[in-house]
């Protein structure tokens, strides 16, 4: 399965295929971030949900986030016992990397399309 994403280039020319290879260059890392932070909100949320969480309220419920960095994204806990919870839940162990796993790429799909749809003015 392949899906498209349009970059917004229109090119007629070696020149300007050049000039817009070389544009992307430039933007890539930053593209790829914005990317990458989108995607990882939209994990965390899958995550939160009802029939995944183990539960929806309580301190851990509201310690999940993102953090962007100059060149990565972080998905985040702040809680000391969070591992162990996600680790030895009886249930639902695992429910955060099983999130990540199973709709990882979905999730990257929809944000490129976002970002690049963004970018056009969409």
């Amino acid at each position: 399965l392949m899906s498209r994403v349009n970059t917004g280039m229109e090119l007629t020319g070696l020149d300007e295929i050049n000039g817009e290879l070389g544009r992307l260059a430039k933007e890539g890392p930053e593209l790829a971030l914005d990317i990458a932070e989108l995607a990882a909100e939209g994990l965390v949320s899958e995550a939160q949900q009802e029939e995944v969480a183990p539960y929806l309220t309580g301190f851990l419920s509201s310690q999940h986030g993102v953090e962007r960095g100059p060149r990565d994204v972080t998905i985040f806990v702040n809680a000391s016992y969070a591992a162990a919870q996600h680790a030895n839940h009886p249930e639902k162990f695992g429910w955060l990397r099983q999130t990540v796993v199973g709709k990882g790429m979905d999730q990257i799909k929809r944000a490129a399309e976002i970002v690049f749809a963004r970018r056009e003015g969409i």
